[in-house]
């Protein structure tokens, strides 16, 4: 007898009901996603705000209860789908039981065969259908936990920001910036930025070692090293000196130098120079 493999899936007991909630549930997972696009939108240049960061939570706690109920229906589904291929394996096992009775009798029983045969294709058609109906709600089912671990995770996050927000005095969370990136990404370009300063100076150490200079190369590039120490050093105390007397760079011996100079030029050209931390206007209010 030929395998016949059976493409089309069972149909399960409750299935019209199951796909119209379904329908539903994805309506309201769409209208949740489209509030949390409007909240970055509106909130692009203050993410880490309270008032950001509690639409932001609204709408993720929208999506992940909608996913809840998703998850509910497909399993309860999926249950479906596997009590009725279990019937329909059972019931081959009857048939096939039968039919082997009947083969081993001396009696004729040619026309009775037939019919039980074609009973246990039957089932073994609809245990297939079934097995495939188990296959389609259990991806179906996998998708939503996936979707649920990536949106518990953010959510997770976002309720920990909230929260920092909340306990801090201007409502905004440090955590992150005003562009709801990490602040520590800042610190890790920091270090790399460091790591390259420090493997210049030692091509430039190697560089004067083979020129002629007397000197080793880690001896070269050590006092080198010892040249950007002192300058950062001096910037340091200079502006704690001003920070404790009130005076300005102009006012302080000394600060108006290389040192001071870039720091000058820097705060020219810096976007946000002149202006005073905190105030009345919704952005930029939480800038890091």
């Amino acid at each position: 007898m030929s395998t016949r493999t059976i493409a089309t899936r069972l149909a399960i007991e409750g299935e019209t009901e199951y796909k119209a909630k379904l329908k539903n549930i994805n309506a309201e997972l769409a209208l949740h996603k489209s509030e949390l696009e409007k909240a970055q939108a509106l909130h692009k240049s203050d993410a880490n705000s309270l008032e950001a960061l509690s639409a932001k939570h609204s709408a993720l706690k929208g999506q992940m209860e909608a996913l809840n109920q998703k998850h509910q229906e497909q399993a309860k589904q999926l249950e479906k789908a596997q009590e009725a291929q279990q019937k329909f394996a059972a019931q081959a096992e009857e048939l096939k039981g039968k039919l082997a009775e009947l083969e081993s009798s001396t009696a004729d029983t040619a026309e009775e065969e037939k019919k039980l045969q074609k009973e246990l294709e039957a089932a073994e058609a609809s245990m297939q259908k079934a097995a495939n109906s188990v296959t389609f709600y259990q991806k179906q089912l996998n998708n939503t936990e996936r979707d649920q671990a990536k949106l518990g995770a953010e959510l997770g996050r976002t309720e920990e920001y909230l929260d920092e927000a909340k306990a801090s005095a201007d409502h905004c969370a440090r955590s992150i910036d005003q562009y709801g990136k990490e602040v520590k990404e800042a610190g890790e370009r920091s270090e790399q930025f460091g790591q390259v300063s420090a493997q210049a100076v030692n091509q430039l150490a190697a560089a004067l070692a083979a020129a002629g200079v007397t000197k080793t190369v880690k001896e070269i590039a050590d006092a080198l090293m010892d040249c950007v120490d002192t300058l950062a050093g001096f910037e340091a105390q200079m502006s704690a000196v001003g920070a404790i007397s009130g005076a300005d760079e102009g006012q302080i011996p000394g600060a108006g130098g290389a040192a001071g100079g870039g720091q000058r030029r820097e705060a020219e050209h810096h976007p946000r120079a002149g202006k005073p931390s905190g105030g009345g206007g919704r952005h930029g209010d939480c800038a890091v």
